[in-house]
């Protein structure tokens, strides 16, 4: 525990100090090519994570969020340097290339991942008897934080839920030492295409079709 915890506490500072470096790279910076800037240090803070065994989804993830919430940081001395502005600006630009290139990398990773599942595993019986309950627990799941958490509608919010780009990569990042014999990405393509077409078939709703009407008008 302390080992891990000691891990998650360096991933932190590790993303807290790439998203301030790029903060005031921001605002110093008076090119308007700054997209690739950010994108070299995040790819650099990923490295840095794969370096030193760091969980570097989780590098990542920290990176975007203070980059994201620059606003809810505490005005001290150390961020009053920095320019709002041109965070802004920056961020907005980063966002405009992440839109644009997440539909080609999860249609990738998607087609890589269909190529190396066998479409006869969906149908074991192994697969089944594990995947069927995956996708009960996980709609449980959600069923009672709707219901009972934050008291929201429950249909068809239950089923946007998808699983997909990020569940592959975990599954994938799994070491081999650590591998289930009996457990193939049968299991996985099967939550998948499960999840999917529910999430799919509810978008259809009238009550869904309707709130999004009324939102428009």
């Amino acid at each position: 525990i302390s080992e891990v915890g000691i891990k998650l506490l360096i991933a932190v500072i590790t993303s807290f100090v790439g998203a301030f470096l790029l903060l005031l790279a921001l605002h110093n910076m008076k090119t308007q090519t700054k997209l690739f800037i950010i994108l070299s240090l995040l790819v650099l803070v990923y490295a840095v994570g794969q370096m030193f065994h760091l969980s570097s989804l989780l590098l990542v993830f920290v990176f975007g969020l203070l980059l994201n919430n620059f606003d809810a940081m505490p005005k001290t001395k150390l961020f009053s340097q920095v320019n709002p502005d041109e965070v802004t600006n920056g961020v907005e630009q980063f966002k405009l290339i992440v839109s644009e290139s997440a539909f080609l990398i999860r249609t990738f990773f998607f087609v890589v991942f269909g190529y190396s599942t066998n479409i006869g595993q969906v149908f074991n019986f192994y697969v089944l008897l594990v995947g069927i309950p995956i996708v009960f627990i996980l709609f449980s799941v959600r069923f009672i934080y709707l219901k009972f958490v934050i008291k929201s509608h429950v249909f068809p919010e239950i089923f946007i839920a998808p699983k997909g780009l990020v569940t592959i990569l975990l599954f994938y990042s799994i070491p081999k030492t650590m591998l289930i014999n009996t457990f193939s990405n049968g299991e996985v393509f099967f939550v998948i295409l499960v999840s999917g077409l529910l999430m799919t078939v509810s978008g259809f709703s009238k009550k869904h079709l309707k709130t999004d009407t009324e939102q428009i008008a």
